[in-house]
């Protein structure tokens, strides 16, 4: 008897060592993925699921979902705070012609304004320093986003809306 369970033993053992890696794999009817890097942005959706559920083992770290997809979740340790909203002033919003961009903090040198649009085209390129009016005259009604870089950080990321 204890020979058979430790045979048992060691071929249980030999399988999970020699297990298959499982992929993550949807199967729908239809489905589509999209990534906009200007933005930041990442989009995946499908059709055709009926069933829902998930079920996730710790022991081998397994995780199976039905039904919606889940973003992935990552481990943040800490957020670098290029933040300067204290600082600056974007008006009005929404805006008719012009946008009005005011940093109260005057030592800031050059820094870059970058505008796209809801599909992540770059309609505006502007490099400005201190107070500035932005003529958007011609620009299209709808919601924008504006983006205030400083050195290769972005200082604020705002949606504007034209109307």
């Amino acid at each position: 008897m204890k020979t058979l369970l430790i045979t048992t033993l060691i071929f249980l053992c030999h399988i999970n060592l020699n297990s298959q890696s499982i992929s993550k794999d949807v199967i729908s009817t239809s489905g589509e993925n999209f990534e906009n890097q200007n933005l930041g942005v990442k989009l995946s959706y499908t059709l055709g699921e009926t069933v829902t559920g998930s079920y996730y083992d710790a022991l081998s770290g397994l995780y199976l979902e039905q039904g919606f997809q889940s973003g992935a979740i990552d481990n943040v340790n800490a957020i670098a705070d290029h933040s300067l909203s204290d600082q600056l002033h974007i008006y009005p919003n929404p805006f008719s012609n012009f946008l009005n961009i005011e940093f109260t903090n005057d030592n800031l040198a050059d820094y870059q304004i970058k505008l796209y649009n809801n599909l992540g085209k770059l309609q505006k390129l502007y490099q400005e320093r201190g107070k500035t009016t932005l003529n958007m005259q011609d620009l299209e009604p709808g919601i924008y986003y504006l983006f205030i870089t400083y050195n290769n950080n972005i200082l604020s990321q705002t949606k504007v809306i034209k109307q």
